[in-house]
């Protein structure tokens, strides 16, 4: 009897050390599979991380594009900037110095501008003088002249008549040869028309 339960003892014994075996080998090929599902998460991870990387290199590269981009634009206005405050500032100095020169030109066109005007009121002062003096003096010459011609005239109708008067009484007193040559003489005179019919 001693040794059936020695037997049985070991028996027990055996088998729980066998359940604790397979226990064990459950164990270690749980921790064999999360295992192998830790590492394939991992190379999961890597290479996500991997095209993470990769991504970031593109869109650095991109933004540093864009960076130089920028700056090279930014150059380019501070440039642009630049040659139109110089270019403003050079026309600024030239509309400086234009208005000083006119204002050092200014008195001096002023002066001229009162001579002249004080030259154009003594000519017009004189052609005022000649309206109202000279025109009249000359408008009484005109008549001093007209009248003189009309004194003229008359005088010469008067002679003229006269003239006449005495070539007709001339006529009357000669004979008839002497009368024809007298009349030849005299044809630019006004004579009668009857006068010439003798001849």
């Amino acid at each position: 009897m001693g040794k059936k339960s020695r037997r049985d003892r070991s028996s027990l014994s055996e088998v729980y050390l066998h359940f604790q075996i397979e226990q064990k080998k459950r164990e270690i090929q749980e921790f064999q599979d999360e295992k192998l599902q830790l590492q394939a998460k991992n190379q999961k991870q890597k290479e996500l991380l991997q095209h993470l990387r990769e991504e970031q290199k593109v869109h650095t590269r991109a933004l540093i594009q864009q960076t130089r981009e920028q700056e090279r634009k930014l150059v380019q206005k501070e440039l642009v900037h630049q040659q139109r405050v110089k270019e403003a500032h050079q026309l600024s100095l030239e509309l400086v110095h234009n208005m000083e020169t006119r204002l050092v030109e200014l008195p001096k066109e002023l002066s001229r501008l009162e001579e002249q005007l004080l030259e154009l009121g003594a000519e017009q002062q004189t052609w005022l003088q000649y309206k109202n003096f000279g025109s009249l003096q000359h408008q009484r010459q005109v008549q001093q002249r007209e009248d003189e011609l009309l004194k003229t005239q008359h005088t010469y109708q008067e002679m003229s008549g006269t003239s006449h008067l005495s070539i007709s009484s001339v006529f009357l007193f000669i004979s008839g040869e002497e009368r024809c040559r007298f009349l030849r003489m005299n044809m630019d005179t006004y004579l009668p028309q009857d006068m010439f019919s003798t001849c």
